[in-house]
């Protein structure tokens, strides 16, 4: 990522993206799954400590291999 991005603006773009893209998973969107994705958003965290604060605050949902 460049240092002149901005963070704010790539988070709401990619959010959108996520959301358009899992409108479009039945294996998503069966069964009530659907209320749930204008929810989800996509957070841009530092790659250094970052990550292992973004699993403690997301819990056992989130997993990193």
């Amino acid at each position: 990522m460049r240092p002149e991005t901005n963070i704010g603006s790539l988070q709401a773009k990619l959010s959108v993206a996520l959301r358009q893209w899992l409108s479009t998973r039945p294996l998503y969107t069966d069964n009530g799954g659907s209320t749930v994705i204008p929810k989800q958003h996509v957070v841009i965290v530092p790659g250094g400590g970052g990550i292992q604060t973004l699993q403690l605050e997301a819990g056992a949902g989130l997993s990193f291999s």
